[in-house]
């Protein structure tokens, strides 16, 4: 049988008719012949209007071909194209459906693979995370000799950070990372694989993944990464009281950062690692100096308002740190303030040092201070929630030059807000904004009010003359 050329449509009927005049004249069983051809011909059609991005009559001649005949071994493609055709006609979720058709009708096809990925990444491009990860997760552990699966297991850890399922993440990249441990990418997600483990405070689990991440990076230059690595390293052993080891590692990213010759201004995350492992250093020589000044002078010995000294370690510098609680525990804001100040002097770019030292100036009243400080961590890092919840406890408790009593406490209530929406964890956040929403209620209501009261002073009182024209004259 002869094969008509694609988008030859007129060779297509005309062949047809030939055969369909044999089926008449002869009565030959070619009716199955007959019927593939003709898919065939309607198939090849399609894929020219595909071809002339003819989308909308490309994809419904496509989907007949495959509500026509659904076991034909053009079904599958049938329907997979008329995905591809939504896709390019900016109709992802019309597309995506088609997709997960494909997937779920026609799980051997040789298309199949390429439509679980592609539907979970149409979920992706509309913001539906939670669907894209089920749907990179489903091809990762159904189809595990598919070509797609190292893509959609990288896609699916991603997912999984964007909705902040941090330890699923994190073993995601750490799967990914092992099909190909030598490779540049692998190393990568490796990494980020040991910052989410950080992030959910699973400190052996983050010390375990740096230590491998630093065998694999044996031999292979990428300074840059390796000082940030030793950093990581360094707060993961200070997290399990290791501090000896942690000095270790602090000291071997400044002097990875020094031999490399790394120019800060085009390694910025190489410099500012760095830059915060030598403060790691010196607070901890800043605290190993207070505590032998301490045994020396004994109990009674120098100590600043509230006794000692505080340091402001590893986990008061970690994102979300409570160190204005623990100051209040311990009385000395003044001491803390000083820590602090030198520390965003050495690591300027820590918006955590910064959070601190804020809640540092709130202890000594420095109101003013405390909000600049605030609004420079959100600056570095808009993670950094607490700072929000902060900023809304100073405009809800405080007076602000210059700032009118509704203002600040608009304030207040939209810092308490983005808190909340930011996944704060401090259950207290609720009744603070109550409070300060009634508090801005109030205040609207006085200031309307006095407005009203005004009013009323400028108009004359009923029965009163304002003017000679208004008075009666016999």
């Amino acid at each position: 049988m002869r094969i008509p050329s694609a988008g030859d449509w007129a060779s297509v009927e005309t062949e047809s008719a030939r055969l369909k005049g044999q089926v008449a004249s002869r009565n030959v069983p070619l009716a199955k012949e007959l019927a593939e051809f003709e898919m065939e011909g309607r198939f090849r059609r399609a894929m020219g209007l595909m071809e002339t991005e003819r989308w909308s009559e490309a994809s419904a001649l496509f989907l007949g071909i495959g509500a026509d005949a659904p076991r034909s071994p053009l079904a599958a493609k049938s329907v997979f194209n008329a995905a591809r055709c939504l896709e390019s006609d900016h109709r992802p979720g019309s597309a995506r459906s088609l997709y997960e058709r494909v997937a779920s009708e026609y799980p051997d096809s040789d298309v199949a693979d390429e439509a679980f990925f592609r539907a979970a990444y149409l979920a992706e491009s509309v913001f539906d995370f939670a669907r894209a990860a089920k749907g990179y997760q489903q091809l990762v552990e159904t189809r595990p000799g598919s070509s797609r699966r190292k893509d959609a297991l990288y896609n699916a850890a991603r997912m999984h950070e964007i909705l902040h399922r941090h330890e699923e993440a994190a073993r995601g990249f750490v799967r990914y990372a092992d099909l190909d441990p030598g490779s540049d990418e692998a190393r990568g997600a490796l990494f980020r694989a040991a910052l989410l483990f950080e992030k959910a405070r699973d400190r052996p689990r983050t010390n375990h993944v740096l230590q491998e991440l630093e065998r694999r990076m044996a031999g292979h230059a990428n300074p840059d990464l390796l000082v940030s690595v030793r950093l990581h390293t360094g707060l993961a052993e200070d997290g399990l009281g290791r501090e000896r080891a942690a000095r270790v590692s602090y000291q071997a990213a400044v002097e990875e950062f020094a031999r490399s010759g790394l120019d800060p201004g085009k390694e910025p995350a190489a410099a500012s690692a760095a830059a915060e492992a030598r403060f790691r250093l010196a607070e901890g020589e800043l605290a190993r100096s207070d505590s032998s000044s301490s045994r020396r002078a004994g109990p009674r010995g120098p100590s600043s308002a509230g006794g000692r000294r505080p340091s402001c370690g590893p986990a008061m510098l970690a994102p979300g740190s409570t160190w204005g609680r623990r100051s209040r525990r311990e009385g000395d804001y003044p001491g803390a303030v000083s820590v602090l100040e030198r520390a965003v002097e050495l690591v300027p770019g820590n918006a955590s040092a910064w959070l601190d030292l804020g809640n540092a100036y709130r202890g000594v009243g420095r109101g003013e201070a405390a909000r600049q400080a605030y609004e420079r961590a959100l600056g570095i890092d808009g993670g950094v929630t607490e700072a929000h919840f902060n900023l809304g406890l100073l405009y809800w408790d405080g007076d602000h030059k210059g700032l009118p009593a509704d203002a600040r406490l608009q304030r207040a209530v939209a810092h308490f807000d983005q808190y909340a929406s930011s996944n704060g964890k401090d259950a207290t956040v609720e009744r603070f904004r109550t409070q300060a929403s009634h508090r801005l209620e109030l205040e609207r209501q006085r200031q309307a009010s006095n407005q009203v009261q005004r009013e009323r002073d400028r108009v004359p009182e009923t029965g009163r003359s304002s003017s000679p024209a208004q008075e009666s004259h016999p």
